[in-house]
């Protein structure tokens, strides 16, 4: 079963600024050029450019785009690649409420540009992999190699029966 997702208005807004911030700075720099072509301030500002051009393909490739539950897997659909926890796997999941979910650091990853993902931290759940496009209606999913990730589908409720249904029937 196919679970949506959807990007909250932080998410966003975080996108479409930096997009936009980026466009404008790719703007200026090309209309800049002829001022100082072939020195070296210009082929700075051309390689950090590149290089922001690159963090956001990056990160537009390897957005959660849905969820699929099957009977044997759960598997988080990117465009890059997908990533695949078969249910032999998983120990357990649950709805978890937003209070649980406050004070929630980024330790390394993405904070909003296309959404959340990469390794996050908190005093309630510890440290966490997160592959979600919005802060809320979140799933925890807790591994046996001891992972615990965050997912964050447009119904959290329908995700967790499926998957605990599912893990109950293959252990």
């Amino acid at each position: 079963m196919d679970f949506t997702v959807s990007s909250d208005r932080a998410s966003i807004l975080i996108t479409m600024g930096t997009i936009i911030l980026l466009a404008i700075l790719a703007i200026w720099h090309v209309r800049t050029r002829k001022k100082y072509k072939g020195k070296f301030l210009f082929r700075l500002r051309a390689f950090f450019l590149l290089i922001l051009f690159s963090i956001i393909g990056y990160c537009y490739l390897v957005r959660p785009l849905k969820y699929n539950v099957t009977y044997d897997r759960l598997t988080i659909k990117r465009l890059w690649s997908d990533i695949q926890i078969p249910n032999h796997m998983i120990l357990d999941c649950r709805q978890v409420p937003a209070s649980e979910m406050a004070g929630t650091v980024r330790i390394f990853g993405i904070g909003g540009l296309f959404g959340y993902f990469g390794n996050y931290r908190n005093n309630a759940v510890g440290k966490m992999k997160f592959y979600g496009t919005r802060f809320s209606n979140f799933v925890l999913i807790h591994t046996l190699r001891g992972e615990s990730i965050i997912l964050t589908p447009d119904k959290p409720k329908e995700m967790v029966d499926e998957i605990m249904s599912d893990i109950t029937i293959n252990n």
